[in-house]
């Protein structure tokens, strides 16, 4: 038992759900975090919900951006999912990805695990705020070079590597700080 007087209850996700009755939550996952294996460190208190829309038939990422802002509003973003195959069978959970090969790219992608066991990936879900190590960031540059290097120009998969390494570049702006970027 602890004693102690709360100050302050936040709901980040009361609005979206006073909104939409016929929303069911999946499952509420911590924002990827460096202390737990990740490449990327979030604000505190940030997080992820999967909700489902019963009237709709879709899912909702919702992102809940953390801080330790004292406003009334909490700040969330919605990524909505209307795949007619996750329609159809459903999402059983979520989680975002982790591994020692390209940790900034696994860190900015979660998995969603269907009804039949089958994966799908939405990437990137970057939280707002998220600061990273300036070596996995110029890893991940690396790669995305090499891989613009070895695509045919024009084609999708080299459109794709372009797109990602814009939106790194855009998402963590070199600030001229020597250890991360954010």
């Amino acid at each position: 038992e602890a004693e102690g007087v709360i100050v302050s209850v936040k709901e980040p996700y009361e609005d979206f759900l006073l909104g939409n009755t016929n929303s069911n939550i999946v499952r509420i996952q911590q924002a990827p975090q460096k202390s737990k294996g990740y490449a990327t460190l979030c604000p505190p208190g940030a997080m992820a919900m999967l909700a489902h829309d019963s009237s709709a038939g879709g899912y909702c990422l919702c992102l809940y951006h953390g801080g330790l802002q004292s406003t009334t509003s909490m700040e969330t973003t919605s990524h909505h999912f209307a795949l007619e195959d996750l329609v159809e069978e459903g999402i059983h959970d979520f989680c975002f990805l982790q591994s020692s090969t390209l940790p900034l790219l696994s860190s900015l992608t979660a998995a969603f695990v269907k009804q039949s066991g089958m994966v799908v990936f939405a990437t990137p879900i970057l939280f707002r705020g998220t600061v990273v190590a300036k070596a996995a960031f110029l890893e991940a540059l690396t790669f995305l070079d090499a891989s613009l290097t070895e695509a045919t120009p024009m084609t999708a998969q080299w459109r794709q590597f372009k797109t990602a390494k814009q939106f790194l570049m855009d998402a963590f702006p070199d600030s001229g700080r020597s250890n991360f970027v954010s």
